[in-house]
């Protein structure tokens, strides 16, 4: 029998299990959670290499916006005011051993802060009125850009000038959410947001050139996601539902290898002969 016969069938069988392999989305567990510090309504998260999280608070409109450093338990480390009020997201940079940091007072008055970790301004710039309404913000490390989403399910690409380098709109079957960090190990972005077609929260990753490369169901229990931070083994979460206020981490799924292709989402190994 000629041995490559079999390898239309083979192929077809391949793809269906891969298909099956993608489809099935299993529901991700929580790990662990924990209040927010003073009860405040948590909005940007982020780890460091110290494994340190950074979370970015909101308060009352007549209160200061506080940032706290915190354990993985939740014990406060640091604290400091924001030096906006509205305090949305916010980003540990690793390159620079920084904070970056989003305020948006009004629609229109967004502004981006990098921050030393002791909350002293490095530099900052309003952000242009087309933005909108920002919420989220990560470094990337590679190009040195800055990521931002708006209220309004809009991606952009950008840095301390405001120059727009890409610009990501929401589809019919999805639809950006608030959170946005950038992923070392892989070089892709996390975003979140909602699948249109089964109205789920979901985490999506992508690359830098905006294809979608997979999305991961978020855990029922979590509602109103903020932002989040990857985290190797895990994700964070800041997550506001109703009166509840929680910072979770949910498992981190493994890698994308790219190269690997089918083999990769199989989780079978190349073969050399």
């Amino acid at each position: 029998m000629h041995p490559t016969r079999h390898l239309p069938f083979l192929t077809l069988a391949l793809l269906a299990i891969c298909a099956a392999r993608v489809a099935a989305q299993p529901e991700l567990s929580v790990l662990s959670s924990f209040g927010a510090p003073d009860s405040r309504a948590p909005q940007g998260i982020d780890t460091d290499p110290s494994g340190s999280l950074w979370i970015s608070t909101a308060a009352p409109s007549t209160a200061t916006d506080p940032i706290f450093e915190v354990t993985r338990a939740g014990s406060v480390l640091t604290q400091f005011a924001s030096p906006g009020t509205d305090a949305q997201a916010i980003d540990y940079d690793t390159t620079s051993n920084t904070l970056w940091h989003v305020t948006s007072p009004t629609f229109a008055q967004s502004t981006l802060y990098n921050l030393s970790t002791s909350g002293s301004v490095l530099n900052s710039a309003p952000v242009r009125t087309a933005f909108g309404d920002v919420q989220g913000v990560t470094h990337h490390n590679t190009t040195g850009h800055i990521w931002l989403t708006n209220s309004g399910g809009t991606l952009f690409e950008t840095d301390l000038s405001t120059t727009v380098y890409n610009t990501f709109n929401s589809s019919p079957t999805f639809r950006f959410g608030a959170a946005v960090d950038y992923d070392p190990s892989s070089g892709n972005l996390w975003v979140s947001g909602q699948d249109l077609t089964t109205g789920r929260n979901v985490l999506a990753e992508l690359d830098a050139a905006g294809t979608f490369l997979r999305t991961l169901n978020v855990p029922v229990s979590i509602g109103g996601i903020q932002d989040i931070a990857v985290d190797g083994a895990a994700f964070w979460i800041s997550d506001i539902t109703g009166d509840f206020h929680e910072v979770a981490a949910i498992p981190a799924p493994p890698v994308l290898i790219s190269g690997l292709g089918l083999f990769a989402v199989l989780g079978l190994r190349r073969r050399t002969i």
